[in-house]
């Protein structure tokens, strides 16, 4: 994702991240999310926000 996202954008946002992040979480795909909130946690353009913590701990109720 940070591949394409650098060639065709200059960088990840936030925002469409945590969108992206939030669409993975709902369908269920729960190794993509994690492995996307990683790479969004080393990227210098895009933060880790309330945002995502909020969407990943989605999961961890969801499992409850």
């Amino acid at each position: 994702v940070q591949a394409c996202a650098l060639r065709s954008y200059g960088g990840l946002n936030t925002i469409v991240m945590n969108a992206v992040l939030e669409a993975c979480v709902h369908c269920g795909d729960i190794e993509s999310a994690l492995k996307l909130f990683v790479e969004m946690s080393k990227s210098r353009s895009c933060l880790v926000d309330n945002v995502s913590y909020g969407t990943l701990l989605k999961v961890v109720f969801s499992r409850c």
